[in-house]
């Protein structure tokens, strides 16, 4: 059986401006230049050359490392100034973020009924991770 994949465009070429974490909400926040921003609750990994650098668990742990495990520094380390190359949803509504040649974003859909993932803009456009694996791609109404 094939997944069906679906090219999210207008994400393309954007450079990470930072990333945080929204403790009200218990979101990653990786915001994009023009105020384009990913909100992912679901877990998420960044994948350096085939191999796990950061994954969203990570954070404040010591790992047998002098201090906390700082997600944010090693997102933004691995990321650099690369903007996306390509970003795609798959069949239960994971999605990839390709910065370059060798990062890459991964966010795990992992709920049936919760909305994994929320990517907005640029303007009123909203890509959303839904639960049970659909994706939402949509201009908001008013």
């Amino acid at each position: 059986m094939r997944i069906p994949v679906t090219h999210i465009f207008h994400l393309y070429s954007r450079t990470l401006s930072s990333l945080t974490f929204d403790d009200a909400t218990m979101e990653w926040v990786f915001t994009f230049e023009d105020n384009v921003s990913l909100r992912a609750r679901a877990p998420w990994r960044v994948v350096a050359d085939g191999v796990v650098i950061v994954g969203s668990d990570d954070d404040g742990h010591e790992f047998g490392v002098n201090g906390p495990f700082d997600a944010r520094q090693r997102v933004v380390a691995a990321i650099g100034d690369a903007a996306v190359s390509s970003a795609s949803t798959n069949g239960p509504g994971d999605l990839q973020v390709q910065f370059g040649p060798t990062v890459r974003l991964d966010v795990f859909n992992h709920s049936v009924g919760y909305e994994g993932w929320h990517l907005w803009g640029p303007g009123e456009r909203h890509v959303i991770g839904l639960g049970g694996g659909r994706v939402h791609d949509a201009e908001s109404i008013d």
